[in-house]
């Protein structure tokens, strides 16, 4: 008797994207941080096959690759990184600890803490905004280059350091001014009356903020 044979079409996108479903995902394939051996199909070498060893540091299933970290030797370089495309790799062969080199067990990468300080993070956000404010504090956007250069000098030689209301003079310690051009001679101490004592710390103030002036002027000629 005839009989009529019924043909099911499947369209290439859908058995794509069944083959796709079938294959193991890389990461579970190539678990990261592990030491593996691969033996991977060389079309560049005039061997077959080349042999890869290293520590498997991610994979990318968009694009297919496993990412191996191998160690270095003889080199002031720690590790260098090997691309390989999964579709290329006809064997794999996951490698216990105790078969790492010494080089190899110093690439291993240890996982971080997933306990996180709260306060800590936030202390740290605060500190880092206070010192971004103050940074900005210390810019006059309307000082000359040399000006504001003499100024971050003496903002890490003196710390208390700001600029006099007259937007091109610097003051430091409150006690001594210099103005433009910011050499030597252009310091002069703020204290008009006071002791003794008094006086003579803000001519030890003046005479400091003088050296670092002079080696400000020194160091740009």
């Amino acid at each position: 008797p005839n009989s009529i044979a019924n043909f099911s079409f499947v369209s290439s996108e859908s058995l794509g994207q069944q083959l796709i479903e079938e294959m193991p995902e890389l990461h579970v394939e190539y678990p990261a941080n592990k030491l593996v051996e691969l033996t991977v199909n060389d079309a560049s070498s005039s061997e077959p096959t080349t042999v890869v060893t290293g520590r498997v540091y991610c994979t990318d299933p968009t694009s297919g690759v496993v990412v191996l970290q191998k160690a270095l030797v003889h080199t002031t370089l720690a590790c260098e990184m090997q691309w390989i495309l999964a579709s290329t790799i006809v064997k794999r062969k996951i490698l216990e600890e105790g078969d790492a080199s010494d080089e190899d067990a110093a690439t291993k990468v240890y996982p971080l803490s997933t306990k996180l300080d709260v306060k800590s993070l936030e202390d740290k956000e605060k500190r880092a905004l206070k010192l971004a404010r103050e940074a900005l504090e210390h810019i006059n956007i309307k000082a000359t280059p040399e000006g504001q250069a003499v100024f971050d000098r003496l903002v890490k030689a003196c710390n208390e350091v700001v600029w006099h209301s007259n937007e091109s003079s610097i003051v430091v310690l409150g006690q001594v001014r210099v103005d433009p051009p910011y050499n030597s001679p252009d310091c002069c101490h703020l204290l008009r009356n006071g002791s003794v004592d008094d006086k003579k710390l803000a001519q030890g103030c003046l005479e400091r903020v003088q050296r670092i002036v002079s080696a400000i002027a020194t160091s740009q000629q």
